[in-house]
């Protein structure tokens, strides 16, 4: 064969990966891989597809340099060095001659060339600079030195892909070229088909390089005039918010307060786009600008850093951007913005300026209306639905931001926490607090607008604009004594607030329309809020109460089930909680009344009919008043009236309850039959084959748990349990014997290309999978339950630890959960449960009496061992634990039934062979065994583990002679049994993906060190002094560094 028919082979076989079927993929990814393992073939063939007098397709260049990028990451130290300086030769001469290859082909290449260098650069590669220099000069339209430069940043430095120590010889090395190559990064900012390479170059040094190297030079300057144009200013977006950003001493970061003289430079139009919040922005655009806030952002921070400290000597005059208004314009513009995430970004910034106290004082009181309504409507709440072409633009933002509603959800929780904290840190000062006030009625008056009447998305908001200033102003119904004499407002702003509280509190009882319960609801609940500004005048609080009361308790014919009242129905108590010392007054009248409708409600003959939200309100709402009163006693006799007629409701109850006889004929059941064991051998066994699994498995957990806690043995138990195991062995083996070769065939098979017509049928049948799988997940636990209970119980040495691991409790977390907490694990005693756990002398008497029981039940765990369920397999090998030192006894010696048993652990070790607790369950399960019947069978083991693959008769005789030793006249520990017995079936035991193509770590070879100085020879004067006494070696720089100034 042909160079270029192999090459024509290894096309077709490439090509075969991706388009052929399920055989022909797995045969082509067979030959491939083996191509892959020799690396001298993987080089020539990898660097033949390029050949200029050959055609190949892209995909199998892919393929190609794929090849050599693996050997050089995994077999470049076994490499001599001649190939070595052909691999680095050859890669830069394709680089030279192909400049204009596709993105996919190009990055591979330049990977290749990175990853040469993470193993050579510097010390075996000390011209590597020179020759991208070199490389960069060829053509000007070559970017493959800047993608190679910030490859390798990102991998060395960002990703940290290396250790320590070659992270920072090149790290060293990249610092002590910073100048250098900043400045050859700006010659090709300039060229137009590399600014793209150029500025993700940037980005990458950004991370690392000192700040004041992109301010010494026209770069920052360059990067934000690409911000206006279409193509450059993403990534230029990105640049800024690296750099921006960065993290350091005050020193380190103060040149990043000349960023404000750039962006905010003349002409500069990127800061005019959020201004535009009634037309929809592009996609891209809309990235862009939620790019440029995290700038924006990032800066703001920066700037409370500097500007903001505490100290003097680190407190960094304002720039003149920030004094003059026009970053406070930009960031109103960014709260006002109809995007949710846009806006949240304005916030946060708002709340460091705040809390640093970086903006004036005039500035403050001008903005702060602005900033109360932009909070207004950001309380909005947006409700994630799918809208036609003319939806509006901040639902279209919201659906381009977020994928799902729950995603939404979350995000939204985020939002709402931030814009509370931006309310309650302008709400700290009496001044700030009036024009919160003032801009809360103004947002009341636009709610009540007819045009926005019908909008209950801004009734909702200005419910929570309300409720999150009302608990500033509490204090106005306090006496001046608990606040020092200081009044909370002005006399004038208390006026004319009390005025127009009053006013929009008459507008809100005025509301009584029972067609629009939403409307009603959310009227009540701003009451509670406004209630403050009655100056707890007795006329006010009492019709407040009247229509509250009147609201909760009419009765109403509801057509849906929700019931927008109950959900607002806590206004009442909120109030009582709020303003109880006004309203206790009111207690003797409520109290009547209340007690009145809970009589009614609690006869039987009902005048009102209540729903039990409405007047377990009212109690709970007299229950708080109660704590205004100061006698205990008279407390007492209240709750009593209160809650006297529900428990004459319980206790009557009570009296049917006491023993289940009385419980049996309250409920009307008849007395149990006398014939009632042929009743359920009749029903209950009869027909369990056609009963569906989700039904089984509720007969499985509330009728035969309940049977092995209280039936007697003899007369039911055994009959019932010789009939259910052998039909629950077989059904839960012929499950799981589906559920485990589906799951070997996806294994194996890979994803099957179907046609259109098939994608939903197979959606389907997938679905009916995952159920029939979770189902028989919860019967097997459930009837492992049962199994444990029949046969186990704890052993401890405490009672009170006995009555924690109860064995015959069953746990309801258990069943679809193995998770134990750390507060019970605290509580369990320092052994493994397992060691604790031993059958019962019921359930040896029970195996005893009946060889199907005891052949079922072993056959049921040991065998079930092999199931793919991580929680029945933990519970069944606790079980198999406790039984094996008494399976002498239950097997009769029966040596085949227990060689059996011993290959059903072996074969759940090749199962669940990547599951290491699973596993190390299964050796000590093993290890036991093996103990307990060594004496007597053991040539039995031996010949099990004669049939194991790639296992010799030598093995199995170390093994033998290793579980005999001892160390220091003590017997192996478990754990040493459990090693020893893992490496003899270690070729039996299955791995997971990661063990399957585990590849050993990057093996790079000692390189020679660093020339390294120390600090001190970087002082001025012994750089002087270098320079001028370069032949005295016996000086260093002691005579100069003492010497006199004058001298």
């Amino acid at each position: 064969m042909t160079n270029l028919e192999f090459l024509r082979q290894i096309e077709t076989a490439v090509l075969s990966c991706v388009s052929s079927d399920p055989i022909h993929r797995q045969q082509a990814y067979k030959f491939v891989e083996e191509i892959k393992s020799n690396p001298t073939q993987s080089i020539s063939i990898g660097f033949e597809f390029f050949n200029k007098n050959q055609l190949f397709d892209p995909l199998v260049k892919h393929f190609g340099l794929q090849c050599i990028e693996e050997t050089i990451k995994y077999k470049w130290t076994s490499l001599d060095s001649q190939l070595k300086l052909s691999i680095k030769e050859r890669l830069w001469l394709l680089m030279t001659e192909h400049d204009q290859l596709p993105v996919h082909l190009k990055t591979i290449l330049v990977r290749c060339v990175c990853e040469i260098a993470k193993r050579e650069w510097p010390q075996q590669w000390p011209l590597f600079l020179d020759e991208l220099v070199a490389l960069s000069k060829l053509n000007s339209t070559n970017d493959y030195s800047l993608l190679i430069l910030a490859y390798l940043i990102e991998d060395v430095i960002v990703l940290q892909t290396l250790n320590s120590i070659r992270k920072r010889d090149i790290q060293t090395t990249l610092l002590q070229h910073g100048n250098k190559l900043v400045e050859f990064i700006e010659y090709f900012l300039d060229l137009p088909n590399t600014i793209s390479s150029s500025l993700y170059a940037l980005t990458m040094f950004a991370t690392f390089l000192p700040i004041d190297l992109f301010f010494t030079t026209k770069i920052i300057h360059k990067i934000v005039l690409l911000l206006n144009s279409p193509i450059h200013r993403m990534k230029a977006a990105e640049f800024l918010s690296v750099i921006s950003d960065r993290r350091g001493k005050y020193e380190e970061r103060l040149p990043l307060l000349q960023l404000f003289s750039y962006l905010f430079q003349n002409g500069s139009h990127y800061n005019d786009v959020y201004s535009t919040v009634d037309i929809k922005q592009s996609n891209d655009m809309y990235d862009f600008m939620k790019q440029y806030a995290m700038v924006i952002t990032a800066l703001c921070d920066q700037l409370c850093y500097l500007c903001g400290g505490e100290g003097l000597n680190k407190k960094a005059p304002l720039p003149e951007q920030c004094s003059n208004g026009t970053f406070l314009q930009l960031l109103l513009a960014l709260m006002q913005h109809p995007s949710i995430y846009i806006a949240l970004y304005g916030y946060q910034m708002w709340l460091q300026l705040v809390r640093a106290n970086i903006i004036q004082e005039n500035d403050y009181q001008n903005i702060l209306p602005i900033v109360f309504r932009a909070l207004c409507h950001s309380l909005v709440k947006q409700p994630y639905k799918k809208t036609n072409d003319g939806q509006e633009v901040a639902l279209s933002y919201i659906h381009h931001d977020f994928e799902d509603e729950p995603d939404y959800q979350k995000f939204i929780g985020k939002n709402r926490a931030i814009l509370i904290r931006s309310i309650n840190s302008i709400c700290n000062t009496s001044e700030h607090l009036s024009v919160a006030i003032r801009i809360g009625f103004d947002y009341a008056d636009y709610c009540f607008q007819p045009v926005n009447i019908q909008n209950l998305l801004l009734f909702e908001s200005l419910v929570s604009y309300w409720q999150i200033i009302e608990k500033h102003l509490r204090l106005l119904l306090k006496p001046l004594e608990s606040f020092n004499q200081r009044k909370l407002l002005s006399s004038t702003d208390e006026l004319c607030f009390c005025q127009r509280g009053q006013a929009l509190i008459e507008k809100l009882l005025s509301i009584n329309n029972d067609n629009n319960l939403e409307f009603l609801a959310y009227s009540l609940r701003l009451l509670p809020y406004l209630h403050v500004f009655t100056r707890g005048e007795n006329a006010w609080t009492q019709r407040i109460l009247e229509h509250l009361f009147r609201t909760i308790t009419t009765e109403r014919q509801m057509v849906s089930r929700s019931n927008p009242l109950q959900k607002q129905a806590n206004c009442l108590i909120d109030l009582c909680l709020n303003y109880g010392h006004t309203i206790v007054i009111y207690f003797n009248d409520l109290f009547k009344v209340t007690q009145g409708l809970v009589r009614q409600q609690t006869s039987t003959e009902q005048q009102t009919k209540l729903a039990g939200w409405q007047w377990s309100i009212l109690v709970e709402c007299l229950a708080i008043l109660l704590n205004h009163f100061e006698s205990f006693e008279q407390k007492a006799i209240f709750i009593n009236e209160l809650v006297q007629p529900f428990a004459q409701i319980l206790s009557k109850f009570d009296l049917h309850v006491n023993d289940l006889q009385s419980f049996i004929g309250y409920i009307g059941l008849k007395p149990t039959p006398d014939d009632s064991l042929n009743i359920i051998g009749t029903t209950l066994f009869s027909s369990l084959e056609y009963i569906p699994d989700f039904r089984l498995r509720n007969i499985v957990r509330y009728c035969f748990l309940p049977f092995v806690r209280h039936c007697p043995m003899s007369t039911i138990m055994i009959p019932i349990f010789e009939s259910l195991l052998p039909f629950m062995y077989t059904k839960l083996k012929d499950k799981w014997k589906i559920i485990t070769a589906r799951q070997s065939m996806k294994v194996t098979n890979g994803n099957v290309h179907e046609s259109n017509d098939n994608i939903y049928q197979t959606q389907e049948r997938c679905e009916e999978e995952v159920i029939e799988e979770q189902v028989t997940c919860y019967l097997t636990r459930d009837f492992i339950d049962v199994i444990k209970n029949l046969l186990i119980r704890q052993h401890n040495n405490s009672d009170n630890l006995g009555q924690l691991n109860n064995g015959n409790d069953i746990d309801e977390t258990s069943m679809d959960e193995i998770m134990i907490t750390a507060d019970e694990q605290s509580r369990k005693p320092s052994g493994q449960t397992r060691y604790h756990q031993m059958p019962s002398d019921f359930a040896l008497k029970f195996l005893q009496d009946s060889s199907i029981i005891c052949q079922y039940c072993l056959l049921i765990l040991f065998d079930g061992l092999s199931w793919p369920d991580t929680s029945s397999v933990t519970k069944m090998a606790q079980i198999c634990q406790a039984l094996v030192k008494h399976l002498s006894i239950l097997i009769n010696g029966n040596n085949d039934f227990l060689r059996q048993l011993y290959v059903y652990i072996l074969c759940a070790l090749k199962i669940h062979g990547d599951n290491e607790p699973i596993v190390c369950t299964l050796l000590s399960l093993a290890t036991l065994m093996y103990d307990t019947f060594q004496q007597t069978s053991s040539n039995l083991f031996d010949s099990v583990h004669m049939e194991i693959p790639d296992v010799t008769n030598e093995q199995v005789n170390n093994y033998r002679d290793k579980m005999l030793r001892q160390v220091n006249g003590k017997p192996l520990s478990d754990k040493q049994k459990r090693d020893i017995l893992k490496q003899l079936v270690q070729p039996l035991m299955g791995q997971n993906v990661a063990q399957m193509f585990k590849r050993e770590p990057i093996a790079l070879n000692n390189l020679p060190p660093l020339i390294r100085f120390s600090k001190r020879s970087f002082h001025p004067i012994l750089q002087h002094h270098q320079q001028s006494n370069v032949d005295n070696e016996d000086d260093h720089g002691l005579v100069s560094l003492f010497q006199h100034a004058d001298g």
